[in-house]
């Protein structure tokens, strides 16, 4: 069963638990009841999801992921390259786990369209996510020329499905460490809505990717983490 196979390998313990932080978007799926203020509506929110952390295991942390094995550089990139990929998306994952544990799951949509430099069609406001701080610092270590250059190359697409592999079943064990225990239903639903917004978050945060990277990452989404809450929710 594909469950039990992500969850065989013996993952690296951390504890990876934050205090709750004010944050747009924070603790997903969970709502106040009644008339309250804002503020009091965040501490009941922010309370609740303090309660359902307790039903997840924060002690778990990402696997190596390995080197990438290649033999040959795309033109215009260097090892060095490489090696600020390697650190990057080993940052970027250990950044989706950290938000998962605190249960703030809209935040891994402005991770990925950080990580892949989304930039919208049409902005709204005529800016656009890659004027941030966060990608200027991301950008000065790999630009997105050479981003999407290593995209193209199949060793960068066996060794990204390979870390996702460990990321995914390192979401699977945060989630739902114990199969047998029961959780409260509002945090299944907020699971639940979770797993179904990630496919279009991804795709859309990827929409300047080449193609056939997102067609790996998306497809190998669906048939690993997708399948898993599917099956299990």
């Amino acid at each position: 069963m594909q469950y039990m196979a992500m969850r065989q390998q013996p993952m690296q313990q951390k504890q990876r638990y934050k205090p709750m932080q004010k944050v747009d978007g924070v603790a997903d799926g969970f709502t106040g009841s009644g008339q309250q203020t804002g503020t009091s509506v965040e501490q009941t929110v922010i309370a609740q999801s303090q309660h359902h952390q307790q039903f997840l295991d924060a002690s778990r942390a990402l696997p190596e992921f390995g080197e990438v094995e290649i033999s040959s550089l795309p033109d215009g990139t260097t090892f060095e390259d490489i090696k600020s990929l390697q650190s990057l998306y080993r940052e970027h994952c250990e950044a989706i786990l950290d938000v998962v544990v605190n249960l703030q799951f809209s935040l891994i949509e402005k991770l990925w369209q950080t990580f892949w430099r989304y930039s919208p069609s049409t902005p709204a406001d005529g800016t656009t996510i890659t004027e941030s701080s966060n990608l200027s610092e991301i950008e000065s270590r790999l630009p997105k020329a050479k981003l999407i250059t290593l995209c193209k190359h199949e060793s960068i697409l066996k060794w990204m499905c390979n870390c996702d592999h460990g990321m995914y079943q390192a979401l699977v064990e945060i989630l739902i460490p114990d199969v047998l225990r029961p959780i409260p239903s509002a945090l299944t639903q907020a699971i639940r809505n979770f797993a179904k917004s990630l496919e279009g978050w991804l795709s859309n945060a990827m929409n300047n990717i080449p193609q056939r990277m997102i067609q790996t990452k998306v497809g190998f989404y669906i048939f690993t983490l997708s399948f898993v809450f599917r099956k299990l929710f």
